[in-house]
């Protein structure tokens, strides 16, 4: 988990994948947050 601070002193974080490293949550520092999901998934050509 990364995190950054805002210039009020408030944390957002950031999850990823480990296995993609693509991101998979922001958590904003009222408690909010944001989830992303991600087709694996292959198409044919």
């Amino acid at each position: 988990m990364l995190t950054s601070t805002d210039e009020n002193s408030q944390v957002t974080s950031y999850e990823y994948e480990t296995d993609t490293l693509r991101q998979k949550k922001v958590i904003y520092p009222n408690g909010g947050y944001l989830q992303n999901g991600y087709n694996h998934k292959q198409y044919p050509n």
